[in-house]
């Protein structure tokens, strides 16, 4: 019994510790703030606990990062369903782990989902130093674009690996565009594009 019991508590730390969040807003085409606790269907702003960060539970919802956001080491973050992490002046968010843009496999919560999922860098940092890998699209039928107007895109160190097109599998869609002069892109890890089979593109 006192195994049975042990068992079945791992097992449920585990589950716990794999769990989605989802940035919950109350209807399609609409945005709001990445740091508002009650736009996040668990009632908080997502902490470094290994869970998963989905945005795009509602059809072209975006979150805008305007604050100083953690630098997520253990946790994804997801977009897809046009869903957009838009990082704006003020902004700043990090992860040393992944963060797939256009995932096709992330799902919702009863709602439709497509796969193009957005990176908008308009202003602020995002940092992705350590093991973070950025997937601009994700696996066979993933549509990822990253659109950069402005703010700054930084590692330390060799730290940071870009995929465009190229991540999980064979068929996947990445787009990188940048607009104007004003952002820099100090990202010094390896850069991947399209490397994923014949059907894999990059624009």
């Amino acid at each position: 019994m006192k195994r049975s019991l042990i068992v079945l508590l791992v097992s449920l730390m585990a589950f716990s510790a794999s769990a989605s969040i989802y940035f919950d807003l109350p209807s399609s085409n609409s945005s709001g703030d990445f740091n508002d606790p009650a736009l996040w269907d668990k009632g908080y702003v997502p902490v470094d606990t290994g869970d998963e960060i989905k945005i795009g539970n509602q059809t072209n919802s975006v979150a805008i990062v305007d604050k100083v956001q953690l630098d997520y080491t253990t946790t994804k973050i997801t977009t897809a369903n046009g869903g957009h992490l838009r990082i704006v002046t003020g902004g700043f968010i990090g992860n040393g782990r992944e963060i797939k843009i256009g995932d096709s496999g992330m799902t919702s919560k009863g709602f439709s989902q497509s796969e193009i999922g957005y990176l908008d860098l308009a202003g602020g940092t995002l940092d992705i130093s350590g093991s973070c890998k950025l997937e601009i699209g994700y696996k066979g039928t993933g549509d990822g674009r990253m659109i950069v107007t402005g703010g700054t895109m930084m590692s330390s160190g060799s730290d940071g690996r870009i995929y465009v097109g190229t991540a999980g599998a064979s068929g996947a869609i990445g787009l990188v565009k940048v607009i104007g002069s004003a952002a820099s892109l100090a990202v010094s890890g390896d850069l991947y594009v399209a490397d994923q089979g014949s059907t894999s593109s990059a624009r």
